[in-house]
């Protein structure tokens, strides 16, 4: 490399002349060489500029521009409008000022200067054109180095911001500055600043490479605007401070580009994005400063930080995010949803011992993993609720319950995708906000089922097929909200409530838990259990003591099915449809317990006769039967005194004589077979009928919401063997679920088991247009014609005509009721239902 020289000799060597300051302007009348005399117009002819001189270049009527053979050291340069000076390798010192200017009228005759070292005390240029150099700033020569107007940076350029007095380097100061750099330039801010774009416009067509070799500012977009069409490199070891968009200006990063390191960034220091859009998404380097901030940003580059403080704020990132930080807040951000397509992940680690509290209103659309590493509390929903739309992993590896996903209280989040607390070391205690899951699918909740993790409120509220599986104990410290969705316990792992724990409201057949519920304390409550699409409540009164705790479980089946025999001492016969399971599992307090009953217990008829019935383990008694509370249809019956429960007892209805509550008919079988014609044949029989009216065919695409199909009278009462069939023309392509809802002629009902069979169907590939549709229904396929048929909700076939033509047919549909229907599609392979929909 050229060996340079610092300005303390250039000023030396200016001492030591004892020659007046001239003024040297270049003629070229022999050739280029800046060294020949003859080419110079000074007042000392024949000579050759020195240290002390000025010289100005100029473009106009010279018939040959400036080549140094040598270093050569002057005091001020001026490059005026179409001249230019090539540097050949070589070093030019310049003390003072080098100025290139070039009017806006005279371009593109840019001033220009080529393919060397420049050693100066301060640049100006405006309309200029750097090609290839290597630009030094030094010395104390006040005031701000410049490169304005339409300038442009070609070639490989290094640009050092040495300047002892700490005067700054400004590319595109004004307004109407428009800075063009096409080649690989490289910015080392030394001892004073360097600023990209403070008001005007910088353009990067080619890599740009920061290096900070000293503390201090390099700032990008102050007030202005700065593009990004390749790679940006930030390197530092010592820290310093690069800032984009403090003053309100903007960064744009186009398509490929990312913001990488080539040496690495650590030793301290602050990055600060605002109103930074990288476009690209290409993955971003791994920085460690001190700091990371970022607002009003969007990056599709994925980013890796290892940082002591991370504020991140109404910013986008897409990718694969890796955040380890030590202090700070995420608030108002919005992650991985790249092009509206949930995509990538992003973690955050928490070390050190600051505790940490985010903002919130954070949506993370595709996986979301916290791990609580360091000391200190975390919140993360301190002043909004978050949501999250991919699976929620929250670890805490250090304190129990001290990562607070719900920190803000009465706060919402949400959920739409599996939770996981795998991988704790210690439980998670969520917090005192809302958890609220959301979604129509079936998702899980895991986690180390030796740990037990506090919700302090949970409220279900998802849609369609949404249900939640809790795979670790959950306790509920302050209330619970069924409105719609199924949440599935277990005996490892149940839902549990703590003490003072309350139902927010009374569960229903859309939403309630199947399996064990627990409750710890001294309160009254009511088990939100159900079981099947049912909904079926168990209620204990207060224990005496606050420590007490009971679990409780609902099943809707044959309560011989654990070996009962399904006689009732000192009665007749208990309900065949359901049980609960009731026990204590810790205290021993005694307490009132009351069962209920409506559709789905099967027929109560005389609340006078009916009785609350408990498995003594070898029979079937009467609990103590205290009273009875609302109608045949739905209502609540206890027992006359409190009971002491130790392990699990079981429960159910029964009846003092055969004529009343007869409870379920005996159905003796239920059955479905695909025919050969591709129809359903459901075949079932009953050994005995009391008060039968009808059976209803209920079917279901997803075996838990039903509709009706079809119905067959029933025979009233009966005491023998009868047979029924139904036959199911217009059968579900896949698996289809079948049941009977028996309803008695009080209006009363109850089910079957549920049976399932598969379709495999074949169809001609057609299109179905519009829909919804109002006038006209159009049927277009590819293939042999198929057969067509439209059929109402509740699965009555529509009389209807389509008149068809090769490959196509149409329906006329306006005299119809508006609703849904079903448009039945028949052929040699097999049959499709289609919805419709008719407004």
């Amino acid at each position: 490399m050229h060996k340079k020289t610092h300005l303390a000799i250039m000023l030396l060597m200016a001492s030591c002349t004892l020659s007046a300051q001239i003024t040297y302007t270049w003629t070229g009348i022999l050739n280029s060489d800046w060294s020949n005399g003859v080419n110079w117009l000074s007042l000392s002819p024949g000579t050759t500029p020195g240290p002390m001189d000025d010289v100005v270049i100029a473009g106009t009527g010279v018939p040959v521009q400036p080549v140094l053979t040598s270093d050569v050291s002057v005091r001020n340069v001026s490059i005026t409008a179409g001249a230019s000076l090539d540097l050949r390798g070589f070093t030019i010192q310049i003390s003072e000022l080098l100025n290139m200017t070039t009017g806006l009228g005279l371009l593109p005759a840019r001033s220009s200067i080529n393919a060397g070292f420049i050693e100066t005390g301060r640049i100006t240029t405006n309309n200029a054109r750097l090609n290839a150099i290597e630009l030094t700033l030094l010395g104390a020569f006040a005031g701000n180095s410049t490169i304005n107007g339409q300038s442009v940076i070609d070639g490989p350029c290094t640009f050092t911001n040495s300047k002892t007095n700490n005067t700054t380097l400004v590319l595109a100061s004004t307004l109407s500055s428009s800075v063009v750099c096409n080649d690989l330039v490289i910015f080392n801010r030394d001892l004073a600043n360097i600023h990209f774009g403070t008001r005007g416009t910088v353009t990067f067509n080619d890599e740009i490479a920061l290096n900070m070799l000293n503390t201090g500012t390099a700032n990008f977009a102050s007030q202005g605007n700065v593009t990004f069409n390749n790679n940006l490199y930030l390197n530092s070891s010592v820290g310093g401070t690069v800032t984009f968009g403090s003053l309100g200006g903007a960064s744009t990063m186009t398509a490929g580009a990312a913001i990488l390191t080539g040496s690495g960034y650590s030793g301290g220091g602050t990055i600060d994005f605002i109103n930074f859009n990288q476009l690209s998404s290409a993955p971003n380097g791994f920085f460690e400063p001190n700091t990371f901030n970022a607002m009003d940003c969007f990056f599709g580059g994925e980013w890796a930080l290892d940082v002591l403080n991370l504020t991140l704020t109404n910013s986008s990132f897409e990718g694969l995010n890796d955040f380890i930080f030590r202090n700070g807040n995420v608030s108002s951000c919005t992650f991985n949803f790249n092009g509206g397509v949930p995509s990538g992940s992003t973690t955050f680690t928490k070390a050190g011992a600051t505790a940490v509290n985010w903002g919130g209103n954070n949506t993370f659309h595709s996986d979301f993993n916290f791990v609580r590493n360091g000391n200190g509390m975390v919140n993360l929903a301190s002043a909004g609720g978050n949501i999250y739309r991919g699976v929620a992993t929250f670890i805490n590896n250090n304190a129990p319950n001290s990562l607070n996903p719900l920190s803000g209280a009465g706060i919402k989040s949400q959920f739409f995708s599996d939770i996981s607390t795998l991988g704790s070391a210690f439980p998670v205690s969520f917090g005192p906000g809302i958890m609220e899951i959301r979604g129509n699918s079936a998702r899980s909740f895991v986690g180390n089922p030796l740990q037990n993790h506090t919700i302090t409120n949970l409220e279900l509220n998802m849609t369609g097929l949404g249900n939640l599986t809790i795979g670790i104990p959950i306790q509920i410290s302050g209330y619970a909200m069924f409105t719609y969705g199924v949440l599935n316990s277990s005996i490892a792992a149940p839902l549990v409530f703590l003490d003072n724990a309350t139902l927010a409201i009374v569960p229903s057949n859309d939403s309630y838990v199947d399996g064990p519920v627990g409750k710890i304390g001294d309160d009254a409550f009511i088990f939100p259990v159900g079981n099947g699409g049912f909904f079926a409540p168990i209620a204990i009164s207060a224990p005496a003591i606050i420590t007490d705790s009971y679990a409780a479980q609902y099943f809707h089946q044959d309560p011989s099915s654990f070996g009962g025999d399904n006689l009732l001492s000192g009665g007749d016969h208990i309900s065949n449809a359901e049980y609960w399971a009731l026990g204590a599992s810790g205290g021993s307090s005694s307490v009132n317990v009351t069962l209920s009953w409506a559709g789905r217990s099967g027929g109560v008829t005389d609340l006078s006769e009916l009785v609350l019935a408990q498995w003594d383990g070898a029979d079937w008694v009467d609990a103590g039967t205290g009273g009875t509370a609302g109608s045949t249809s739905a209502g609540l019956i206890s027992t006359s005194s409190a009971l002491s429960l130790g392990a699990p007892s079981y429960f159910t209805l029964g009846s003092l004589t055969s004529l009343s509550n007869p409870l379920p008919i005996e159905l003796l079988s239920f059955s479905a077979r695909l025919q050969e014609n591709k129809m359903v044949a459901l075949n079932w029989a009953t050994a005995t009928e009391h008060n039968n009216a009808f059976f209803e065919i209920e079917r279901s695409k997803d075996g838990i919401h039903y509709t009706a199909i079809g119905q067959i009278s029933g025979a009233g009462d009966s005491y023998k063997t009868l047979y029924y069939q139904f036959i199911d023309a217009s059968p579900l392509e896949g698996t289809s679920y079948y049941r009977l809802r028996q309803v008695d002629t009080d209006d009363s009902f109850s089910y079957s088991a549920i049976v399932a069979i598969e379709v495999k169907s074949k169809i001609p590939k057609m299109e179905i247009f519009p829909n919804p549709v109002s006038e006209t229904l159009h049927v277009q396929w590819e293939g042999p014609s198929p057969e067509l048929s439209l059929f109402n909700s509740a699965g009555q076939e529509i009389e209807t005509t389509f008149s068809r033509e090769e490959g196509q047919a149409t329906c006329r549909v306006n005299s119809l009721i508006p609703g849904f229907y079903w448009l039945r599609i028949a052929s040699n392979e097999g049959v499709n239902m289609q919805r419709i929909v008719v407004k």
